[in-house]
């Protein structure tokens, strides 16, 4: 069972007293929206449905959800953010947030004309939606569009967890790398029997109405030949419907190691969509035309998405980027759970952060007194104001106190 919320509440607040040297809270860069409770970190309380409308003028496609995933989502790569680890660590919490979406797509989308196309590349925050109701987003990480950097370790995809995604600030969790478990959720429901063979299935929808797929082309092999907006104007029949659909590109993780590996590669960009072939339903109803986008006499139909639990979660030898395994407090076998050993993530990462706290406060303590104006002495790091430091004797009363705290979780 999980230590209590006052317990949990109670350890972070004595970590905080013990004066250790955190770093300062990483800001994610991408814009947030004010969230509401906390999603489950295991995926139970993700929620997605469909509607289609064709009686409008515009047939419309409405796409409900809280924005939660349906698959674990502890954070990871984040050091200094509450309930986060560094990279390649396993947090006690998840950023991800309840946020309501209701989202207006084409039912029947509409080519723009010679091949035109909307840039999306630049832009912050969701372009499409995923069939579990996550966000997708672009490549640009910041408002300067500066882009996932697959080959530097201080790039946004160190805090990408085994699934293939992370929450910003604001906790709306979202992908720009191929959602690796929603992807073999999707697969597993639409085996190569069901559609072209050894094609991916269908895991989102651009918000132009066309249909998003993992990165897998007829045959089982990775798609190539795609345009400039990760896409492919072509008619499979024996897929679906549509004359042009997209594709998230590069390779998907062990659904395992931390953070998510393999990975795609720098040759892999754009690796989710970065413009819009078609238009958007705020394009149709101001009067834009162009091509149909789906074959005759097709019928929209509105799809169940994946809600479910994902449970096909990888062996627990899986590594990650730099060859390295860890052991997960919240997923045995192919499941992943809040109870049990979730108990021993909160405890071990209390006990460790309370023992570098007392390390960090007594050495502070010891080679960098205050005087009594309140300035300190530079250290190699960011020194501690007195009023904020602590003394060996106040560490060693704090340490205690943190011991019989973890002792009392542990009855829970």
């Amino acid at each position: 069972m999980f230590a209590s919320t006052a317990t949990t509440a109670a350890l972070l607040s004595l970590v905080a007293l013990a004066g250790a040297q955190r770093p300062p809270q990483q800001q994610a860069p991408e814009g947030g929206t004010t969230p509401s409770a906390a999603c489950d970190l295991c995926g139970a309380s993700s929620t997605y449905k469909e509607t289609v409308d064709l009686t409008a003028t515009v047939p419309t496609r409405k796409l409900e959800t809280n924005g939660c995933p349906n698959h674990y989502s502890v954070c990871t790569g984040k050091e200094g953010v509450p309930g986060c680890p560094g990279i390649g660590g396993e947090g006690t919490a998840s950023e991800a947030k309840e946020i309501s979406k209701s989202i207006t797509i084409p039912a029947r989308p509409i080519l723009q004309p010679n091949g035109a196309t909307t840039s999306i590349k630049c832009d912050m925050g969701e372009v499409a939606t995923a069939l579990n109701g996550v966000s997708i987003y672009a490549g640009a990480v910041n408002q300067n569009c500066e882009m996932v950097d697959v080959d530097d370790e201080n790039s946004e995809w160190t805090s990408f967890d085994m699934c293939g995604g992370h929450a910003q600030r604001g906790g709306d969790y979202h992908y720009h790398f191929p959602p690796s478990c929603l992807i073999k959720q999707a697969d597993t429901a639409n085996p190569t029997t069901k559609t072209a063979a050894g094609h991916s299935a269908q895991v989102g929808w651009a918000w132009d109405g066309f249909p998003i797929y993992g990165p897998l082309y007829k045959g089982g092999v990775a798609v190539t030949g795609l345009d400039a907006c990760s896409g492919k104007e072509e008619e499979i029949p024996d897929l679906d419907s549509f004359k042009y659909r997209y594709y998230f590109t590069g390779a998907t993780s062990n659904l395992y190691g931390l953070p998510g590996h393999p990975m795609p590669s720098a040759a892999d960009y754009p690796f989710s969509l970065e413009c819009q072939r078609g238009y958007t339903y705020t394009d149709l109803t101001s009067g834009k035309t162009g091509t149909a986008g789906t074959a005759d006499g097709w019928t929209p139909t509105a799809l169940e998405g994946y809600s479910t639990q994902f449970a096909e979660y990888g062996a627990s030898t899986g590594v990650n980027y730099k060859g390295t395994t860890y052991t997960s407090a919240f997923i045995s076998g192919s499941t992943c759970s809040t109870t049990g050993t979730a108990t021993n993530a909160v405890t071990n990462a209390a006990t460790n952060a309370i023992t570098n706290a007392a390390t960090n406060a007594a050495t502070n303590a010891a080679t960098n007194p205050a005087d009594r104006s309140g300035n300190t002495t530079p250290a190699t790091t960011a020194s501690v104001p007195a009023s904020e430091s602590a003394s060996a004797s106040q560490v060693a009363a704090i340490a205690a106190a943190v011991v019989a705290a973890v002792a009392a979780a542990s009855a829970f």
